[in-house]
């Protein structure tokens, strides 16, 4: 009888559907693309963000679950950011403190943490601030520097601001003008003198005895280069210019009090009409550019422009606005503007702020989606030439659009109205290829471009996924993170799966092979990347009371081949790597192309790297029974050859270290006659798998029995 051997290489990913093809996976948990080979690699886990033995978990150590997380990086990574949030706190971590350790401190507490079913707190960076919103507390923003640092002081001072403004100003208090000055006897009357009669100089008619008559408005600018709303007009100032005497024919200085602004204000505004000359009705009353306070402490300015030095026309009543959205759940920067959207209570309205300012907005600048049923807003996402607003049941667009005079506004545009996702927080785009994001059936591709008459097109990529996708809990969707890593080259995202009410699962697509891969036993709450691409993740589920400290704060996905650390209290009081996280390679169902013949499988033959020393046992199954046998461990060394050196074996300048090396480790396989068949790996120690062949024969003429009779 003579023996068959089939080979399968190139390995794919993960494929569940039935039939699947030999190069597929039925497993690949805990592994990743070896980026030489393009083989399967168990050199996987995590560890502290931290590395330092002896400092635990600090500074991390009384945290729970990281409910937030954004990492903002500025100047290509030479300034990182990290937002945290725990237990209703706001924290930066703060790397810049003299001495090595890492400190926690705090930006605000008694903040409000969205139930499991809500998004938690959004951010996006606006030019120097960070722009922060949850949906209950009161939307902010953050000036990330410079950093205030008091000598010897472990708190840092990192100021946080009201986005938008709160109230308009108080109007100013005009003091009154006595057009003889000496005999100014207090009552807030002055007299200041402007010492002309040009229209140039001074306030006031260089006719005698018409009477002079203004008043004021003022506004606050604050250090985002925002300017609020104008203040209501102020008293007036009435005065006759004299017909005779010393000050005939003269021009007069006002002297005009003004409000404080809030915290953040760096400028006042202030604003004031020409001559209305007692209520003339030939003469409007519009209010004109006086001057700019530059600081936020003077109490009262003198005003003595004369109505032709006045400046532009002041800012309209609807030109900026009290803050049109404090419930704001989502926030996102889309050419120069910061959109927001209007909370739970406006669930489909959008605002966005003018050009380059984000405190500012004019009272017209919304859209409102509410137009067809799509659901309310659940996300907002800047890519390439247009924003993304994702809806329970929905896409849309908003993209700029000008005339042909240079007039710029937004509009939108569905492209879905079945497909939507409440997981904001899995929206990416990976370069070159689109967005990706999360939904209750799948992993969705948005790509494509609307402009010069593109198309939009949205792809279901999850299909080789899908037993796994369906163990999603809908319910708690929103808590799902995912971020994209140009050093790894793939999409990660975790998601409460199995009834879990936190992530428990993720799922990878690695860009390299466009396959689908599984993490299992990383404890992720919320993910996010540094400028270089490494993934940073908060934990699930962080310190628990009582007993060693357990794991908590900030962890990295790295190649270490650790699943986190282990308190050690003896013989030091330090952190220790945990075992490796268990790799799982499992082979898709092998008919032989004929799943009516049955087939005796004698070897399985799987190319690997050399591992040295380290060993790997297999299990296989028949026909879909999942009741396995295990094989001897066998070294990932190479046969027929002696052995490579491993690390305790090997003599500094004496032996030659020897690179991996490409190997067939064979297992000899027992179990008679199958019509499928199927190998699985799983080990803690460093494999790469790079493809695998078998060796069978076929019984003459052996068919499956007939089909059970009722």
């Amino acid at each position: 009888m003579n023996g068959k051997r089939v080979d399968i290489k190139p390995l794919g990913g993960i494929s569940e559907v039935v039939p699947q093809k030999p190069n597929d996976a039925s497993e690949i948990v805990n592994m990743t693309i070896h980026r030489q080979t393009m083989g399967w690699d168990t050199r996987v886990g995590y560890e502290k963000y931290d590395p330092k033995p002896t400092n635990l978990w600090q500074p991390f150590n009384t945290l729970r679950r990281i409910d937030s997380l954004f990492l903002w990086s500025r100047h290509q990574g030479a300034q990182d950011w990290i937002f945290l949030e725990s237990g209703g706190t706001l924290y930066w971590l703060d790397d810049l403190s003299l001495g090595s350790a890492l400190r926690l401190q705090t930006v605000e507490s008694g903040r409000v943490t969205p139930a499991l079913g809500e998004a938690v707190t959004s951010y996006t960076p606006f030019g120097r601030f960070l722009i922060i919103v949850n949906g209950y507390d009161r939307p902010t923003k953050a000036a990330m520097w410079p950093v205030w640092v008091m000598p010897g002081a472990t708190q840092q001072s990192l100021p946080l601001y009201d986005l938008g403004w709160r109230q308009a100003p108080m109007p100013p208090t005009v003091w009154g003008v006595d057009n003889n000055p000496a005999s100014i006897s207090g009552n807030q009357d002055i007299g200041i003198w402007a010492g002309s009669s040009s229209d140039e100089v001074g306030l006031g008619s260089s006719t005698a005895s018409v009477t002079n008559t203004y008043r004021y408005k003022q506004s606050f600018v604050n250090n985002s280069g925002s300017e609020g709303p104008l203040s209501e007009a102020s008293n007036s100032v009435e005065w006759d210019t004299p017909s005779a005497g010393t000050y005939n024919n003269s021009r007069f200085i006002t002297k005009v009090e003004i409000q404080k602004g809030p915290e953040g204000t760096v400028a006042r505004r202030l604003y004031r009409t020409v001559n209305t000359k007692g209520g003339d009705p030939t003469v409007a009353e519009n209010f004109f550019f006086v001057m700019e306070i530059p600081n936020n402490q003077d109490e009262a300015v003198f005003d003595h422009l004369g109505d032709q030095q006045l400046g532009s026309l002041a800012p309209g009543l609807t030109d900026s606005i009290l803050f049109p959205a404090p419930a704001a759940r989502f926030c996102a920067t889309f050419k120069n503007h910061l959109f927001l959207d209007g909370g739970s209570s406006e669930g489909t309205r959008i605002y966005w702020s003018k050009s380059g300012r984000p405190d500012e907005f004019d009272v017209f600048n919304f859209i409102d989606l509410g137009g067809r049923d799509a659901g309310s807003i659940t996300g907002l996402h800047a890519h390439e030439n247009f924003l993304i607003v994702m809806r329970e049941r929905g896409i849309d667009i908003i993209r700029s659009v000008s005339d042909s005079i240079g007039n710029v506004w937004f509009d939108a545009q569905p492209v879905s109205g079945s497909i939507g996702t409440k997981a904001k927080d899995t929206i990416t785009t990976i370069p070159d290829l689109g967005v990706v994001f999360l939904a209750t059936d799948g992993v969705y591709l948005l790509s494509g471009s609307k402009d010069g008459g593109g198309t939009i097109s949205i792809k279901k990529v999850s299909d080789p996924i899908m037993k796994t996708i369906e163990r999603l809990n809908p319910d708690v969707i929103a808590r799902a993170t995912a971020v994209y890593s140009q050093k790894w080259r793939e999409w990660h995202c975790y998601f409460a799966a199995d009834g879990e009410e936190k992530p428990s699962i993720g799922i990878v697509l690695h860009l390299d092979r466009i396959a689908w891969s599984v993490r299992e036993g990383f404890p992720v709450s919320m993910a996010t990347t540094n400028y270089e691409g490494d993934i940073i993740f908060g934990h699930n589920e962080g310190e628990i009371a009582g007993g060693d400290p357990d794991e908590s704060g900030l962890f990295v996905v790295s190649r270490r081949q650790a699943c986190g650390g282990e308190y050690q209290s003896v013989p030091t009081q330090e952190v220790v790597d945990s075992p490796p996280c268990d790799s799982t390679y499992r082979s898709a169902w092998i008919d032989f192309d004929d799943p009516n013949a049955k087939k005796r499988v004698h070897y399985v033959y799987v190319y690997m790297l050399s591992q040295g020393d380290n060993t790997a046992t297999m299990k296989y199954f028949k026909d879909y029974n999942f009741a396995g046998t295990d094989t001897p461990a066998m070294k990932m060394q190479r046969p027929d050859h002696t052995d490579q050196k491993v690390f305790d074996s090997a003599v500094v300048g004496t032996d030659i270290w020897d690179d991996e090396l490409l190997t067939q480790v064979r297992f000899p396989i027992s179990q008679g006659s199958c019509a499928q068949f199927q190998w699985e790996i799983e080990t803690q120690n460093s494999a790469v798998i790079l493809g695998w062949a078998i060796e069978y024969t076929v019984p003459g003429g052996t068919k499956i029995i007939s089909g059970k009779r009722a």
